[in-house]
């Protein structure tokens, strides 16, 4: 640890002897202060740090006094200076208080002198902290330091122009009499941002990657600043990679790239086998701040809203630290600001790149607010809960939370074998849905594995959403003992998040998208869904469609002009456009011959190439700046969105135009590519009148919730919990006819965080996730002929059934037909067995699928929110 954490100047740190310091006892002025130097506490090859005492208050304060052999050392010590008194006044930054100049003439050493006074902070620095413990912090206390940490760059970043510390670190956090965690040294910062190109020379480049090995640590680099020639921004996303590494070591004791390995910085490749479960909640931030791509990587906005969503769910105080038991070995930490220590906190994993939850807190649907209702809890009242809970056997980093006693989500690592899950299980007759990506036997124990392996490209579709509920719901109604658990992996939780939250509408458990993200969010953790995946929440949640008929997306307008060439002044786009996984539309073309807008356009404007037998259903929609770097076209993803076209309304059959807003959209960029908050996307809309959609089915009301309780008793106190909100009538994207008319204006389904009275009676999606499990860089898939010919989900099951893959394309090894394809709402006649989703019955009348000629599943990524 003290290798990991060594300081070149230990800031405030370890002492040193300073009998034969002549300075050590002599009386300065600095302003109006009249100080006393006491003792010499650092030192390094350009100065020293020393306490220095106010004869008046007796206050100490920290006296650093700098040597400039150069112009250049007196720009860097000119430039902290200024920083200093910029960055003044934010509880999480160093206090400033005064400077003062010898020059050289003056000077006994015959160069500048500079003395900067700012506060004394005796704690030291978190680097020394965590080398005196044998564990890491606690998971509260990481969110009370790691909140600071972020609040106090969040600060450098809001400055006009931003400021980029660069040298961020765990040794350049120090902590306050007062237990704050402050930010110190900012010799190294700036405000230029550099962009390299493939016009840079190699003479420039090395030229820069020398200035940045001056005012950088190694171990904290950020990949963009080691491979100059991969022509990335070096900005404020180095600072972001920085508190990625720092909140690492906060959850592990121990640095993600130690060894100061380059590639494994340029890869990001680290392991995240060393963080326990109990900081699975960091793991998002972690990856999310660890990207090699700084286009990809979060802002410090991002970081800090998840951290606050952290902090709101454990509800954590940012209180004092205490330095001295927190440094005591062997002792257990009280964690910071938990008012409930009595109810013992669920391990909880991390979610997928985010983005907008909704508006209202994760607590505010339960009765009486989350408060009363963690104070409230008498140990009665969860007794069915505790009884199943005290039988999981979390080991080899495996967690299983019950959302009910009969709904469960089982967090597993990559690793994990058969036997380590059966060991959880306790013999139970359970339905495993494996949404890890990695294949298990077709039993595990006396439970039974579905596959369950959605495309990368893009969210599941509504069918197979229904058909995983329609089987779950299924299971639960044989046998009043059965178990259905949810297999996600550390790395990949979104499909499971949608899932549970899904069937907690499709059995009526609740009635909006608001309402199940409060229930998982309290039973599990936050679900961070983007705007699409809370659009098709809503969908569940919706009682109707409207629409039967394909449609044609006719034109495709973005305002403002997106700014993502090399100069930010504008974009060269072009779209990509997939019913379900198939790609049916590309508008792309050889870079010369792509239109190239800038912001003089004031707008973006793509007219579509209509189909002739249209598109229905799930329908999404990709827009990718096209860059040519080094000779070759590179596609940026501008941003994406999906909906389901059965939920349109046509009003009297005229065209429509459906407005998104910046936060109804996916997989955004960084904000400064948007010029503001009112980008917006239109796309204008005809129907098709054909009439062939398939009229994807809704949520039943008769469905009751009963089959998710062992007892009356937990049914009652989860509904007492989690009471049924009132429909509410939402607002929804601006929609408009396409020729100025007196048709009212259409609106897709209701989004629950916008506010309940509008003027506009109609209901209208959330902002929610559009699921992809790829990286958010997207590759073409192959365009596959549509199926004419599909077949039950739903059949029989034998005993010696194969295993199950329930959203087609991703079968066994050994399947050599290449032909499985399947719909759930189908049914298949003449079958004897007894599984629900039979998909390998001879009978069935088979078609074409690409997709079988993979044998296992695709590498699932999560997916980097921006």
């Amino acid at each position: 640890m003290s290798d990991i954490f060594k300081s070149a100047l230990d800031y405030f740190s370890s002492s040193f002897s300073a009998e034969n310091n002549d300075y050590v006892g002599s009386n300065i002025e600095l302003g109006n202060v009249k100080l006393k130097i006491k003792r010499l506490i650092a030192e390094g090859g350009s100065g020293m740090v020393f306490v220095a005492q106010a004869q008046d208050t007796g206050k100490e304060y920290a006296l650093k006094k700098l040597l400039a052999a150069d112009d250049a050392a007196d720009k860097v010590i000119l430039n902290e200076i200024d920083v200093l008194k910029k960055l003044c006044g934010h509880p999480n930054i160093i206090h400033f208080m005064s400077a003062a100049f010898t020059g050289k003439i003056d000077s006994p050493r015959g160069s500048n002198e500079y003395l900067i006074l700012t506060e004394f902070c005796p704690g030291g620095n978190v680097a020394e902290l965590l080398s005196a413990r044998e564990k890491p912090l606690h998971r509260n206390i990481v969110t009370s330091v790691f909140y600071q940490m972020c609040s106090a760059t969040r600060h450098m970043h809001c400055q006009s122009p931003p400021l980029i510390h660069r040298d961020l670190k765990i040794e350049n956090f120090l902590i306050s009499d007062d237990g704050k965690i402050k930010l110190c040294d900012f010799g190294s910062c700036t405000t230029k941002v550099y962009k390299p190109d493939e016009n840079w020379t190699s003479q420039q480049r090395a030229v820069l990657e020398d200035k940045l090995n001056q005012c950088t640590t190694p171990m904290y680099r950020a990949p963009e600043m080691i491979d100059t020639w991969s022509n990335h921004e070096i900005g404020t996303a180095v600072d972001v990679w920085a508190l990625g590494c720092i909140c690492y070591a906060l959850c592990c004791n121990r640095h993600p790239f130690e060894d100061s390995n380059k590639l494994a910085i340029l890869n990001a490749r680290f392991s995240l086998s060393q963080i326990e479960s109990s900081y699975s909640d960091f793991i998002t931030i972690i990856k999310g701040c660890l990207q090699p791509d700084p286009s990809l990587r979060m802002s410090v906005f991002e970081s800090l809203q998840l951290i606050e969503r952290i902090k709101e769910m454990y509800q954590v105080r940012i209180d004092s630290l205490d330095i001295n038991k927190l440094k005591s070995e062997g002792k257990p930490l009280e964690p910071i600001g938990s008012n409930i220590p009595s109810i013992p906190q669920q391990p909880v994993v991390a979610k997928p790149p985010p983005v907008t939850m909704p508006n209202s807190g994760l607590f505010s649907q339960i009765r009486g607010g989350a408060g009363s209702f963690l104070k409230n809890l008498k140990d009665t009242s969860n007794r069915v809960m505790q009884t199943v809970q005290s039988s999981v056997n979390v080991k080899s980093g495996i967690d299983m939370v019950f959302i009910t006693s009969k709904l469960a989500v089982l967090t597993v690592p990559q690793d994990t074998n058969s036997e380590n899950i059966a060991s959880c299980l306790d013999n139970r007759q359970c339905r495993l849905y494996n949404m890890t990506g990695h294949s298990y036997p077709r039993t595990i124990g006396r439970s039974i594995v579905i596959e369950v392996h959605p495309k990368a490209i893009t969210c599941p579709t509504l069918h197979e959403i229904y058909a995983v509920c329609d089987d779950m719901y299924s299971f639960l109604t044989n046998n009043s003992t059965n178990l259905c658990v949810i297999v996600q992996s550390t790395e990949n939780t979104g499909t499971s998040a949608l899932i549970v939250c899904a069937f907690l509408l499709y059995t009526n458990a609740s009635d909006t998208a608001e309402n199940v993200c409060t229930i998982y969010a309290v039973k599990k953790s936050a679900p961070n869904f983007q705007p699409s995946e809370n659009r098709y929440l809503n969908y569940i949640a919706t009682e109707h469609t409207h629409n039967i008929d394909s449609i044609n997306i006719r034109r495709l307008t973005m305002e403002p002009v997106p700014l993502f060439n090399k100069n930010r002044d504008g974009c060269r786009p072009f779209v990509e456009i997939f019913e379900g996984y198939n790609k049916v539309l590309t508008t792309e073309l050889e870079y010369e011959r792509l239109t190239s807008y800038d912001i003089s356009h004031g707008k973006v404007s793509l007219a579509l190439k209509s189909l002739p037998a249209g598109i229905r259903n799930d329908i999404t929609l990709i827009v990718y700046h096209s860059r040519q770097v080094l000779g070759r076209t590179v596609p940026i993803k501008i941003f994406q969105l999906q909906f389901h076209s059965d939920f349109l309304m046509f009003p009297d059959g005229e065209d429509i135009v459906i407005d998104f807003t910046k936060s109804e959209l996916d997989f955004l960029a960084s904000s400064e590519h948007y010029q503001s908050n009112m980008f917006h996307v239109k796309i204008e809309i005809e129907q098709h009148k054909n009439g062939i959609s398939l009229q994807c089915k809704t949520r039943d009301n008769s469905k009751k919730p009963d089959l998710l309780f062992s007892t009356s008793i937990e049914n009652t106190q989860f509904q007492d919990l989690f009471p049924h909100g009132n429909k509410k009538i939402k607002t929804s994207p601006v929609v408009q006819p396409k020729e100025p008319t007196n048709v009212p204006i259409r609106v897709p389904p209701p989004r629950p965080h916008l506010p309940p009275n509008t003027e506009v009676p109609l209901n209208k999606p959330n902002e929610g996730l559009l699921l992809n499990f790829s990286s958010v860089s997207i590759e073409d898939e192959p365009v596959t002929s549509k199926p004419d010919n599909l077949f039950d989900l739903l059949g029989p099951e034998s005993e010696n059934t194969e295993p199950k893959d329930l959203f087609g394309g991703f079968v066994n090894a050994s399947n050599t037909n290449n032909d499985i394809l399947f719909d759930p709402f189908i049914s298949k006649p003449n079958s004897n067995d007894g599984d629900l989703l039979n998909l390998n019955a001879p009978n069935i009348q088979k078609t074409n699928n690409s997709w079988v000629n993979q044998s296992v599943p695709q590498d699932i990524k999560i997916p980097n929110c921006k």
